[in-house]
């Protein structure tokens, strides 16, 4: 999202959009030592210097105010808060309310039967997710992939999914990739991707091309802590550019 010194503000789920409705493209320079070490860059920042993007999860709520548009807040899901309990809440409230969320995005998926499919790499976030599913969709498949270059004596993501597919009594379907495939699937990220990618999104990719049933309309996936806030450096780098930060430094 872009609001601009005249009070226009611009939403859009693509880059390529805002673009074409006029908003200029600034590269972003100060973000590019944390894309050159991660290959992605955390929310708000973007490669561009002009736009923001919400965090997963996020809402913005944005206000009419003399002929001009103002963001007047952002709120970022954070599952360790709960209305009784505020950010204070144990383990035990903060787990709680998560799952009765979690079940709940799940359960709106109902309308959607035989078209949904879950990605299980055997961790914690799409094991979670395939629990709830198989328990409220009766979801039977999960799926995972891995890169071509893997010693297979020794290849211990397929050998974790196929073991937690075991334990929750799924048919587990491993697409394996030949290193054609995955260079592929690289070219064509590059292609429909509006900032670098991980590698590991093109693994995603060709899977969701080849590995997941024709008939499938949602992928239900447990994106990982680190793509949705960054990495811990991250936020250090990102908070090192603040003023009061470099106050403190000083």
């Amino acid at each position: 999202y872009v609001a601009d010194a005249r009070g226009n503000l611009y939403c859009s789920t693509r880059i390529s959009l805002l673009r074409d409705a006029g908003v200029p493209m600034v590269e972003n320079r100060a973000v590019l030592p944390e894309l050159l070490c991660y290959t992605y860059v955390s929310p708000p920042n973007t490669m561009y210097a002009n736009v923001k993007r919400l965090l997963l999860g996020g809402r913005m709520s944005f206000e009419l105010r003399d002929g001009r548009f103002e963001v007047v807040s952002q709120h970022c899901f954070v599952p360790t808060m709960t209305e009784q309990h505020g950010s204070n809440a144990g383990a035990e409230q903060a787990s709680g309310a998560t799952l009765e969320r979690l079940t709940d995005e799940v359960r709106s998926l109902s309308h959607l039967a035989g078209k949904v499919a879950v990605p299980m790499s055997g961790g914690t976030d799409s094991s979670v997710l395939w629990a709830l599913c198989h328990r409220e969709l009766g979801i039977e498949d999960s799926y995972s992939t891995g890169y071509p270059f893997e010693d297979p004596r020794r290849n211990r993501e397929k050998e974790y999914a196929f073991s937690a597919a075991k334990a929750f009594g799924a048919r587990h379907h491993f697409f394996e990739m030949t290193t054609e495939d995955y260079l592929r699937a690289v070219v064509e990220c590059i292609h429909v991707s509006e900032e670098p990618i991980p590698l590991q999104a093109a693994l995603f990719q060709r899977d969701l091309r080849k590995g997941f049933p024709p008939e499938t309309r949602v992928l239900v996936s447990g994106q990982g802590a680190d793509g949705i806030n960054g990495f811990r450096l991250q936020a250090k780098i990102r908070a090192a550019r603040t003023d009061l930060s470099t106050r403190w430094v000083a």
